[in-house]
């Protein structure tokens, strides 16, 4: 698999679509996607098409992430799991909260969110968000030398 294969399956798993799915949504009256171009793009047979915009806008994510990952996926939600506080306190959160409006780090998409809890953890403060990926993405060029949680 492609970096680019392994993208757009990820987007399509989120948008809850099979390739079929896809070719129908990324169509246009002009421009038709077929189920091979889908996946050829899936299989790495092909590392390019000119219907990759349609496919991102069908797929709801950027072009940018889709075709080079670089930025983040359009629509990325923020999932507030749980508080953080001193003395290793952790309290999780049974169901999370779609955190609307919060803009969340480039680099990490769907991020989990932790909500900092009292004033002993300096510098960090009462109600700062920490936000988390998963393990494998390790950490964001552009996070490096922020206050980040590795």
């Amino acid at each position: 698999m492609t970096a680019l294969s392994t993208r757009m399956s990820l987007a399509m798993k989120q948008a809850g679509l099979n390739q079929p799915g896809l070719a129908k949504a990324a169509s246009r009256p002009r421009a038709p996607v077929s189920q091979q171009v889908v996946q050829h793009l899936l299989s790495g047979r092909n590392s390019t098409s000119r219907h990759l915009p349609a496919i991102a806008d069908a797929l709801g994510v950027s072009l940018d992430w889709l075709a080079g990952g670089k930025g983040r996926s359009r629509g990325a939600e923020a999932l507030l799991v749980g508080k953080v506080g001193a003395g290793s306190e952790i309290i999780r959160f049974d169901e999370g909260t779609v955190l609307a409006g919060i803009e969340p780090p480039s680099g990490v998409d769907a991020p989990n969110v932790a909500e900092i809890s009292g004033d002993s953890q300096y510098p960090l403060q009462e109600g700062w968000l920490i936000f988390y990926g998963p393990e494998h993405q390790g950490v964001a060029e552009d996070c490096i030398g922020k206050l980040c949680v590795v």
